[in-house]
């Protein structure tokens, strides 16, 4: 059964690079893009502040993530997950985000629930929301005082996951329902 969701049909250049977020709730993502767009205009511009719950890499297909998220969406209700405060990529990675704590490990089920097997689940996964892109890392000194100045932003809900493209064109947004019977 499908979950209300807004899909726009993807170009077939980006049919190859699918991911899932959660984007920040607009009130929380404004001062986290203030910040993002003056250091990382690169990364920031037409890509909301947002975490990465699932990535291109994990699944085989497109085709393969779009149907396991909103699978998974069916069976996972809507969370709250909570801001944290800024901190730095361990090395070697030159860069910083956002911790994010998830209370009731909703992302984890999720995940679970999205990446069966066949998958290749990322060995290093962690709730963040980046505010200065490693590849960007070398304005990291620079930038500190900015990043680290955005406030706690709090606990926020989380009612639908994106799948977006290479570009971070929302394709679709699907409802968390927790409907679907656990097998």
């Amino acid at each position: 059964m499908r979950r209300a969701s807004r899909f726009v049909r993807p170009t077939n250049r980006s049919v190859a690079h699918l991911q899932a977020r959660i984007t920040l709730p607009a009130d929380r993502r404004e001062p986290v893009e203030e910040v993002r767009l003056r250091w990382n205009p690169e990364k920031a511009i037409g890509n909301p502040a947002h975490l990465t719950i699932i990535y291109q890499d994990e699944l085989a297909s497109a085709e393969l993530l779009r149907d396991r998220v909103i699978e998974a969406a069916g069976s996972v209700q809507p969370f709250q997950l909570q801001m944290g405060v800024a901190a730095r990529f361990n090395a070697p990675d030159c860069g910083a985000y956002l911790s994010v704590t998830d209370p009731q490990a909703s992302v984890a089920a999720f995940r679970n629930r999205a990446l069966r097997q066949p998958s290749r689940p990322r060995a290093r996964f962690g709730l963040h929301v980046t505010v200065l892109h490693p590849s960007q890392g070398g304005r990291l000194e620079e930038a500190w005082a900015d990043i680290s100045g955005i406030p706690e932003l709090g606990a926020f809900q989380v009612d639908a996951i994106e799948i977006v493209d290479e570009a971070n064109r929302v394709v679709e947004s699907v409802k968390l329902s927790g409907r679907a019977r656990r097998a």
